[in-house]
């Protein structure tokens, strides 16, 4: 069945973002700001250097979604093969979390959940079993979309702030998929269909055909949204940062 509508996937679980106290999301009072030693965070790339792509692009990017998430003032920079991100003065333990939010690689996918259960009869080639954001366990099918999204934007709306992704591909794939789910065929036997960001599920929701266009909703605020879309808007990274030490 292909449907000429998208879905409405309901977060469940937020993003790990944040900022500093004279942005949204920061309460004032209930934080400490960070040391001097505190607001310089440094990564590595993971495994290997042999190979890996150049750090000014990949510093330029970081920079970017710290600017789209509306953290003025951090520095981001190249230290041999050491990427170093100074929050400006200020900063609080929220901002630090944004940093861990900026630096994740980015790959997004939507999977339909084949089964709420460790197991639910998935074989390990149709499905994989995982966690939902509240822990629970997931069996997921295969992707039906992969990244593709040309920009993302936060917008506040009733209940809450959202993030609404623009997509550059072509949505055939997904668009199935949500039909699947609307009628329960095997590739989608919940109904429902999960948001995957870095083999973790941020999203778990079911698919609402009264709605036309993907939104991805939680309980988040104006700052949290803002880095999600930040995340998705500039594309995922070639490699994976860890924190150097």
């Amino acid at each position: 069945m292909r449907l000429t509508l998208l879905a409405v996937l309901v977060m469940t679980g937020a993003v790990a973002c944040g900022g500093t106290s004279d942005h949204p999301g920061e309460q004032a009072g209930t934080v400490t700001t960070l040391t001097a030693e505190e607001r310089v965070i440094r990564f590595r790339v993971d495994g290997d250097q042999v190979g890996a792509p150049p750090l000014a692009p990949i510093a330029a990017t970081v920079a970017d979604r710290l600017r789209r998430s509306g953290m003025n003032g951090a520095d981001v920079s190249v230290d041999g093969q050491t990427l170093v991100i100074q929050l400006p003065e200020g900063s609080t333990p929220t901002a630090r979390r944004l940093v861990d939010t900026v630096t994740a690689v980015g790959e997004l996918a939507f999977r339909p959940v084949l089964a709420e259960s460790s197991t639910g009869g998935a074989t390990p080639i149709t499905g994989i079993p995982t966690v939902g954001p509240d822990g629970s366990p997931l069996v997921l099918g295969p992707p039906v979309l992969e990244n593709g999204i040309a920009s993302a934007t936060a917008a506040a709306e009733a209940g809450g702030w959202v993030v609404v992704p623009r997509f550059n591909v072509d949505l055939s794939p997904l668009l199935d998929a949500v039909g699947a789910c609307i009628e329960r065929q095997a590739i989608c036997p919940t109904g429902k269909m999960a948001i995957v960001i870095d083999d973790r599920v941020v999203s778990v929701g079911q698919i609402d055909p009264s709605l036309r266009r993907v939104v991805i909703t939680g309980s988040f605020d104006e700052f949290e949204a803002k880095g999600l879309a930040a995340v998705l808007s500039t594309g995922p990274l070639p490699v994976r940062l860890v924190p150097a030490r």
